[in-house]
């Protein structure tokens, strides 16, 4: 039996908690022992699937570090695995655990590589801001975990390197099919009129985190979810907005809105929401739930920004648009391109997502664009053809996907 030991440090997101989940949960328990080293407020969905976790804190970098090394001598792993290893080597500043400590235990070290790192020349761009990311975190880790999507879903002869889905697809669609088998009384239970299109949106905590360090960055943090409130009203056909995260919509009253906020939802609701909805949005191209309902056929609509918008420019387009794209024009100012709300990352992505399947399986509406955004939308809602020319690509996706090696294979890698 090889022993695991995650390091999984994030505390800003559950996104890299949820990827380590996903792939790991798959690994029979008669073959390996996981253990998760966490912060102690990011423990529920590890706990809630029945892996064994070491709970740090925020108030003692040797205490952190004390236990940590006291884990790795009583657990003896015979590798470790990094949920991401930037943000674990960040979390130095109040974990102590960083990626040189690790090395210096000469165990043999794994990440999780979510973005096919070493094609990006380890630059991320950030709130328009090019980052330099430490390489050696990756070309020095012994294996890399690419999990697909948004990896494409490739097999590869490079021995250090597994490409296997981030879903257990066969489970994910099981479900699925009992969801919307139930959909009509689903509906009735959350007082949705039968007749209206469920949108389903969700957002994590650091999608609200302003980035851009101005106060046209907060503006464009505010106006985000009201220009996508605007395009939904405008369809003229019954909707129904379920919204999970944490900052209440404004203004939906105003816009005749069909509108329900959920700060959180039980892991149960939170998936019946995602496979009865009619329609999922967001801005979120790396998000999971954003994979979980497209793999499920969901049609989706990913709102995004291809290049640099400098409003004050643009008099003459903005003499033709409605009152609230003015006022928004005039309060944001500039915009910067992005995949990834607010952080950017539309050249960081770019090379993940070359020739990329995947994104044949949803639409992408450019946010700043009106016109083009409502076509996207209801084309994605309402269009019978183009659902199923996405669901052909989407059986097709689904079987690569079904190609790659099972997760399992990760024991063998060392």
């Amino acid at each position: 039996m090889k022993k695991i030991l995650v390091v999984a440090l994030g505390m800003l997101s559950n996104g890299e908690i949820t990827i380590a989940i996903e792939v790991l949960r798959r690994i029979s328990k008669q073959d390996a022992k996981i253990c998760f080293v966490i912060h102690e407020k990011m423990s529920k969905a590890v706990l809630a699937n029945g892996f064994q976790a070491v709970l740090l804190k925020s108030d003692s970098i040797e205490g952190n570090l004390t236990y940590f090394r006291e884990t790795v001598k009583t657990f003896q792993p015979d590798f470790f695995l990094c949920a991401d290893v930037f943000t674990m080597d960040f979390s130095a500043t109040w974990s102590g655990i960083s990626f040189d400590e690790l090395k210096a235990f000469g165990i043999p070290i794994g990440t999780f590589d979510e973005y096919e790192w070493e094609s990006t020349h380890f630059l991320q761009d950030f709130a328009g801001v090019p980052m330099r990311m430490k390489s050696e975190l990756i070309t020095k880790s012994d294996f890399l975990i690419r999990p697909c999507p948004v990896n494409r879903p490739e097999t590869t002869e490079n021995k250090k390197i597994i490409n296997c889905s981030l879903l257990d697809i066969d489970s994910e669609l099981e479900a699925y099919k009992r969801n919307i088998a139930r959909k009509t009384e689903w509906k009735t239970h959350m007082e949705i009129k039968e007749d209206s299109k469920v949108v389903l949106i969700v957002n994590s905590p650091w999608e609200y985190v302003e980035v851009g360090r101005s106060l046209e960055s907060v503006r464009l943090l505010e106006w985000i979810p009201k220009i996508i409130q605007q395009y939904l009203s405008t369809l003229k056909i019954p909707i129904t907005v379920l919204h999970v995260g944490g900052r209440k919509w404004t203004g939906t009253e105003e816009l005749q809105l069909d509108y329900k906020h959920f700060s959180n939802v039980p892991s149960e609701e939170y998936n019946r929401m995602i496979h009865c909805a009619d329609l999922f949005c967001g801005t979120n191209m790396i998000s999971v739930t954003l994979s979980r309902a497209i793999l499920c056929g969901i049609p989706t609509v990913l709102f995004q920004n291809d290049k640099v918008i400098d409003f004050e420019r643009l008099e003459v387009i903005l003499d033709r648009m409605p009152a609230w794209y003015v006022q928004m024009a005039k309060e944001v100012k500039k915009v910067m391109p992005f995949k990834v709300f607010p952080w950017g990352w539309y050249r960081f992505l770019e090379p993940v997502m070359r020739n990329n399947k995947y994104e044949e399986l949803f639409d992408i509406a450019p946010v700043f664009k009106p016109q083009k955004c409502m076509e996207v939308i209801r084309r994605s809602l309402l269009d019978e053809e183009h659902k199923k020319m996405v669901a052909g690509n989407l059986d097709e996706y689904i079987q690569q996907l079904k190609q790659l090696e099972p997760s399992s294979k990760i024991l063998e890698i060392v």
